[in-house]
C-alpha cells in the first residue's frame, strides 16, 4: 500500500502519509488516501471523467490546492472520485492537471465513510527522499 494513516495526530482529525517514486505518483497516491477517507472506492460506479487543474508556485502549494479542490468537488458538486492520473508541468510555477473517474454522490448505494470538511496545514510537508517524494497530510473531519 503506498500511503498509510497516522494514529493519535488529533482527535477531529485524520492524518496520512504517502510515499512515492514521483511526483506524479505521490499525489495519485495522496488523492487515493483521501478518496479512501471518505468512502470505498469499491462502490463508487464512473458517472463520467473530471478535469482538475490547479496552478501554484511550490509543490507544498500545489499539493494543498489539488487536495482542496478534490473536497470542495464533493461538496458543490456532490462528486466522489473513484481515481485520478495525475500530470505535473514545471514552468516557472506548478500546473497539475488531473483526470479523474468520478460517482454522483448516493449515499443509499455508496459506502461512505468519513465526511472530510478541509485540508490542513497542520504538520502538512512535501519532501524529497531517497530519491523519491514523501508527504503528509492532515485533513479535518
Amino acid at each position: 500500500m503506498p500511503y498509510r494513516y497516522l494514529e493519535d495526530v488529533a482527535i477531529a482529525d485524520l492524518a496520512f502519509e504517502v510515499e512515492s517514486n514521483s511526483l506524479e505518483g505521490l499525489f495519485e497516491d495522496a488523492a487515493m488516501a483521501l478518496f479512501e477517507a471518505m468512502v470505498n472506492t469499491a462502490t463508487l460506479r464512473v458517472a463520467g471523467k473530471r478535469r482538475v487543474t490547479v496552478k501554484a508556485d511550490t509543490v507544498e502549494d500545489l499539493l494543498y490546492k489539488f487536495l482542496s479542490e478534490v473536497v470542495y468537488l464533493k461538496d458543490a458538486e456532490a462528486l466522489l472520485f473513484k481515481s485520478i492520473d495525475v500530470t505535473i508541468m514545471v514552468d516557472g510555477g506548478y500546473t497539475l492537471v488531473g483526470e479523474g473517474e468520478y460517482d454522483v454522490l448516493e449515499p443509499s448505494r455508496q459506502e461512505l465513510r468519513m465526511d472530510v470538511k478541509a485540508v490542513t496545514y497542520h504538520m502538512f510537508r512535501v519532501e524529497r527522499k531517497n530519491g523519491g517524494w514523501v508527504c503528509t497530510v492532515v485533513v479535518d473531519v
